[in-house]
């Protein structure tokens, strides 16, 4: 639990702050002072926070006046107030706003700690009864209607109120698995969990898909939101397809989103033209589904494959469990060939999935050595095409590969470099063939790392 104390006598809120710290209850994690309204405001917008204690006689906004703003912000928020006045006037319209307890000043140690304990007593109930009560959605207990996180986290403490990805697993989570930067909510099912950043950047993704990645277990994960029904539905999407993605365990529901909403009818009408197809022509219709792929990521295409081979499995079982008539014989046969040719397609598309999803760093180095004479070739054009930050890009580079974006890319110039060099071709096609536009920051590059020209260091070899 987060406590806010607000008073315009500054000295009087920081030794109320201490004396809370003193009871050395546990359940209080953070404590911040304000010393008007206005400050108290600010910091219940950016701070999340469960317990706000606010005297009563400020200025300009007093207490009852924040408690109304502060409400209107966060309707859970618990409130007390602080008064040197012992007037019912001010007890009653504290009632009506909704305050918890109404502490009069001096006092004592022994009614505060008493008070505090009582809420959090309460605040602990609605807690445990929160998570209660997503579990009881989860597994359909009750309607899930619109729950959003905020509505079923809002009062726990630790909840960092950006939404989040709810993940479904194929085997049991590890009780200590948690992942930096994100809080993590198991479920009492034990196989899925909500996994939520505490600072919502461009890197949760891809630092949640390494964290899933790396325990080896097959899972899906839905899109980032709020929504329990909507990510629920979405994971389990995901996680229906995991296998297309070979060792790639963690399936986003991002990858297959293009076509997540008209797969089915897509299925249907693919398995409908195959059904009627002349068998002379299966040629025609492995065509006619790779033109389908227009809109969708490899990733997803791969699914919709998927999809039409299984749909075209079980049509061959069932056909193999009937009596055969007349035609069926050739019928069975070309479905089994089809089938065939289709699941060399699948393999085909998977291996074409785009590497900046499963790995960005080794997409990087594919990158550069298909563009390694391209001058504008830097740091900041991949880490754009990745979706990443430079910062991120930087530090993953280094830790993957042990050396910085600028040491690996001039080290790579200069090997191509010399296998030119060696070959005999001129050094200023060599300078532009591995990106140096400018003929004389070749040599010196080249130099500087080798003690010698390049047209040295030809002569030499040759």
């Amino acid at each position: 639990m987060n406590i806010l104390i607000v008073d315009d006598e500054f000295q009087s809120c920081k030794l109320l702050a201490e004396k809370v710290r003193s009871f050395e209850l546990e359940e209080i994690e953070k404590i911040w002072c304000a010393a008007s309204g206005e400050e108290a405001l600010e910091i219940l917008r950016q701070k999340k926070c469960q317990l706000l204690i606010s005297d009563i006689c400020m200025s300009p906004m007093d207490g009852l006046e924040l408690v109304a703003k502060a409400k209107a912000q966060n309707q859970e928020l618990i409130c007390i107030l602080l008064s040197a006045f012992d007037e019912f006037a001010y007890a009653q319209r504290g009632i009506k706003l909704g305050i918890r307890d109404y502490w009069l000043k001096p006092c004592s140690a022994d009614h505060m700690r008493e008070s505090l304990m009582e809420i959090i007593r309460e605040y602990r109930s609605n807690q445990d009864s929160s998570r209660m009560l997503l579990d009881t959605i989860i597994h359909g207990a009750v309607t899930l209607g619109d729950k959003s996180l905020d509505d079923v986290f809002h009062s726990t403490a630790h909840y960092p109120g950006n939404g989040g990805y709810m993940v479904v697993w194929d085997s049991s989570i590890a009780q200590e698995f948690s992942i930096p930067g994100f809080w993590i909510c198991r479920l009492l099912d034990g196989k899925s969990l909500f996994a939520c950043p505490e600072t919502c950047t461009p890197e949760s993704a891809v630092q949640l898909e390494r964290a899933l990645t790396q325990t080896g277990i097959a899972c899906g994960v839905s899109a980032l939101g709020g929504n329990v029904a909507q990510m629920w539905r979405q994971a389990q999407l995901a996680f229906s397809v995991q296998w297309v993605w070979g060792e790639h365990k963690a399936i986003f529901f991002e990858d297959i989103r293009p076509i997540a909403g008209q797969i089915e009818e897509m299925v249907k009408d693919s398995l409908n033209r195959i059904a009627t197809v002349n068998p002379d022509n299966r040629r025609d219709i492995l065509t006619w589904l790779e033109e389908r792929k227009a809109g969708m990521t490899a990733f997803g295409f791969a699914v919709y494959i998927d999809r039409v081979y299984s749909g075209l499995l079980k049509q061959i079982a069932e056909l193999s469990g009937k009596p055969i008539h007349k035609g069926k014989t050739r019928s069975l046969g070309w479905k089994k060939a089809f089938a065939d040719a289709l699941r060399e397609l699948i393999s085909t598309k998977i291996r074409q999935i785009d590497l900046r999803k499963r790995d960005p760093i080794q997409w990087s180095v594919e990158y550069v050595a298909q563009h390694l004479g391209d001058s504008d070739l830097d740091m900041a054009l991949l880490a754009d095409k990745l979706g990443i930050s430079y910062p991120y890009f930087s530090e993953l580079f280094h830790k993957q590969l042990g050396k910085t974006f600028s040491e690996y890319i001039l080290d790579v110039r200069m090997k191509e470099a010399c296998r030119s060099l060696l070959q005999g071709e001129l050094v200023a096609d060599v300078s532009k063939k591995v990106g140096y536009q400018d003929y004389h920051s070749f040599i010196r590059a080249f130099k500087r790392l080798y003690g010698i020209s390049p047209t040295a260091f030809r002569n030499m070899k040759g």
